[in-house]
């Protein structure tokens, strides 16, 4: 009560408090991007076949990560060597660590890709060992099968 009182008292104080908790989170979801983004980097360059920006897309890990999907914030990008999922800026790579929506999958390690309209069915072993299973919702989903070889 003593807390509440204060507050009360001192406005400046609540407003402090809650812009030092906002400004704590972005400097955590940018940090946290940009350690998500590093399995991105590469030895050398390596040639883009397709890449688009403002993907959506869901992963079937869990109920959680099924209803979190990303809704226009993801960029997939294939090379000749893998298959990129990740956000279009740092912080949203860092979210997509949590909803299994940040990867760098050899194409050795994908399993199927099928296309269903706009929907890229995607099932790979992720970096675990395990089986993972995405859905991409693309612009140009019949590109991207053309890039992945299917």
């Amino acid at each position: 009560m003593v807390f509440i009182d204060y507050v009360q008292r001192h406005p400046e104080v609540f407003a402090g408090l809650v812009t030092l908790i906002f400004v704590i989170n972005m400097a955590t979801f940018y940090v946290g991007g940009r350690k998500a983004e590093q399995r991105f980097e590469s030895d050398g360059p390596q040639q883009i076949k397709f890449k688009e920006r403002g993907a959506s897309g869901y992963s079937n890990k869990s109920l959680i990560t099924r209803l979190g999907g990303s809704n226009g914030l993801l960029e997939v990008v294939v090379t000749d060597a893998d298959l990129w999922i990740k956000g279009i800026w740092p912080p949203f790579s860092y979210i997509g660590t949590k909803f299994d929506l940040t990867h760098r999958i050899p194409r050795s390690q994908i399993r199927t890709v099928q296309v269903s309209g706009d929907a890229i069915d995607l099932r790979f072993t992720n970096e675990a060992g395990a089986e993972s299973h995405v859905v991409l919702k693309l612009k140009a989903p019949q590109t991207f099968m053309a890039a992945m070889g299917a």
